[in-house]
């Protein structure tokens, strides 16, 4: 039940902040272009991505080249 509570209130706060409308149809996108797209600061955008791809409604790639958190790209569901 603590899980559910949790992820409403992800949910909830991506919704209320407009971060599922700024990755919407817009594919793999990096915390930072999600930041600029909410007009958000990055690390907290960051933290909120980290957050939800405990559950799927968030995506990650990686570069095998490089695990920086620069390179990490997230997509909305339904975006690849």
């Amino acid at each position: 039940m603590m899980v559910a509570a949790h992820a409403a209130g992800l949910v909830a706060l991506g919704l209320r902040l407009g971060l599922y409308r700024a990755m919407a149809g817009q594919g793999p996108l990096t915390s930072k272009e999600v930041a600029e797209r909410a007009g958000l600061h990055e690390r907290w955008v960051r933290e909120w991505l980290h957050a939800q791809l405990s559950r799927p409604t968030a995506a990650h790639t990686r570069r095998p080249e490089s695990w920086s958190t620069t390179t990490v790209k997230y997509s909305a569901p339904g975006d690849s």
